[in-house]
């Protein structure tokens, strides 16, 4: 069960529409706040917030700028607030939910996202639900994602890195991509640190051109522009 209203979105120009529907799931552990961006298509993202908690995300607000941008390709978005952000199992629960409601709403292909803890939450979520055709671990810790090998045959896995992550050292995802079945790919951007701020544009890229590709992108209906 979900309830909504719609909301400016932050930093968007007075009396426009918001890019987004603030969302509340209900679940047994209590109320998990998420930020819904409503596409045409089959496709859809999950997008798990880490530690820091609330809708900051890493690489210059990776999640927001593509979350928005990603609509007008067909790709719906679900931004996940979860309830208790340095608790495994209560923030897989909290993705669960969400995955939930993407299914409910027709979701076909689904990826999931995560940052740091949330990386792992997303592998975990990934393994119980055996739904995502993707997953994208940025800056993963592998405490809590040992068990990405055993994500659905199905499910292709990326993995970015900073070679200068002073949080949680690269050989983290080193560690799962050895673990992990194909297909995979591993990047690694040289000087960015944990938060990837300093290779934001080309992480941008490369994440939008996975998402694409992976998400079958020959599924989601392409709108004709008025003559």
């Amino acid at each position: 069960m979900s309830t909504s209203t719609d909301r400016p979105a932050r930093g968007a120009p007075m009396g426009q529409p918001a890019p987004f529907k603030d969302i509340v799931l209900s679940s047994a552990g209590g109320e998990i706040a998420c930020r819904l961006y409503e596409a045409l298509g089959s496709a859809a993202i999950a997008w798990v917030g880490g530690m820091g908690g609330f809708w900051d995300g890493p690489a210059g607000d990776l999640y927001a700028h593509l979350s928005e941008s990603l609509v007008s390709k067909g790709i719906t978005s679900l931004r996940i607030n979860v309830r208790c952000p340095t608790n495994l199992d209560e923030s897989v629960a909290d993705t669960l939910a969400g995955l939930d409601l993407l299914q409910r709403n027709s979701a076909a292909h689904i990826a999931l996202v995560g940052h740091s803890f949330a990386a792992a939450v997303v592998i975990r979520a990934g393994v119980y639900s055996m739904v995502p055709h993707t997953i994208v671990a940025l800056s993963a810790q592998s405490h809590g994602a040992e068990l990405v090998g055993q994500l659905p045959k199905h499910c292709s896995l990326l993995l970015i890195h900073g070679a200068a992550d002073e949080v949680v050292h690269v050989s983290n995802s080193e560690y799962l991509c050895a673990l992990a079945h194909e297909p995979k790919e591993f990047r690694v951007f040289d000087g960015a640190r944990h938060n990837l701020a300093e290779a934001a544009e080309a992480i941008h890229h490369e994440v939008d051109e996975w998402l694409l590709r992976t998400l079958q992108p020959s599924q989601i209906p392409v709108l004709k522009q008025a003559s």
